[in-house]
């Protein structure tokens, strides 16, 4: 019968496409497991080199005191704002312009405060001096590179 074979056709296909999957399946997990082997000797061969230098250079206690030198300036840093109230108060009065000033460039380009409007002025105008030097520049390359007979001239004068 065709349809006996139709079925056992399905039935071989369906089986070895499931034998593919399981091979396929114990393959990646195999090279998984095959490189975190790989990936632990070389880690444990790079804390073995680190150990002989570590022992030769003292690398481990220079970090630690220096993390414990940071951590102190830390401490201080604390101590200096809960004991200095004028301080507190000129951090939180600097975050409060900031957050402020944020708030105010959200909606529109220009600032409420005069220092910050001057310093954006003084930036304005330091680019637009960059620009006009930089456009002299290009102008005096474009003469010189398109009309080479009138910079043989001016050579030929100075």
């Amino acid at each position: 019968n065709s349809s006996d074979l139709m079925s056992a056709a399905m039935l071989l296909l369906y089986f070895g496409r499931r034998a593919a999957q399981l091979y396929l399946y114990l393959y990646d997990s195999w090279k998984g497991m095959w490189f975190l082997y790989k990936t632990g000797q070389l880690s444990y061969a790079y804390y073995k080199s680190y150990e002989k230098i570590d022992t030769k250079l003292d690398i481990t206690s220079k970090m630690n005191a220096w993390n414990n030198k940071f951590q102190q300036g830390k401490r201080n840093f604390d101590a200096w704002e809960q004991e200095n109230e004028i301080g507190r108060k000129a951090l939180a009065s600097l975050r409060t312009v900031w957050l402020v000033q944020q708030e105010a460039l959200e909606g529109n380009k220009r600032s409420n405060w005069r220092i910050i409007q001057f310093f954006q002025k003084a930036k304005l105008n330091l680019l637009r001096t960059v620009r006009v030097d930089i456009q002299k520049v290009w102008k005096g390359l474009y003469r010189t590179l398109l009309r080479p007979n009138e910079w043989k001239s001016w050579t030929r004068i100075g």
